[in-house]
């Protein structure tokens, strides 16, 4: 009786957190920098600043990084990824623990088998 409602509970937990996942997903690839998301913008003279690394002045550099609103956002986003990928592992691991299979002892040699050359 235990690994049924065991499972049914990880199973929540994976689809609940998913959703979550996707929702959060929408809502931070549809802001703009003026709703507190990142802001990137070209700069023409990138390589003009003191970096210890090479910049590609061709593509976007972060300008302004995003609110708190948004960083808890995101930290809510990573949250639940892993919360889910967690719910998976523990139902794998719940369905080896209860199953039958698990507790059978198997002879420490396997019967020869004979093959067809012809």
């Amino acid at each position: 009786y235990e690994a049924p409602k065991l499972r049914k509970t990880l199973l929540t937990g994976i689809i609940v957190s998913y959703v979550v996942f996707c929702v959060l997903q929408v809502v931070l690839s549809v802001g703009t920098a003026d709703n507190g998301f990142d802001r990137w913008e070209l700069w023409t003279n990138c390589s003009s600043l003191d970096k210890a690394v090479r910049v590609d002045c061709t593509l976007p550099q972060l300008v302004e990084a995003a609110g708190w609103t948004m960083k808890g956002f995101k930290l809510a986003s990573f949250v639940s990824e892993v919360f889910c990928g967690l719910c998976v592992i523990g139902s794998h691991l719940t369905i080896w623990y209860y199953c039958q299979e698990r507790n059978f002892d198997l002879p420490e040699q396997l019967e020869p088998m004979a093959f067809d050359t012809s």
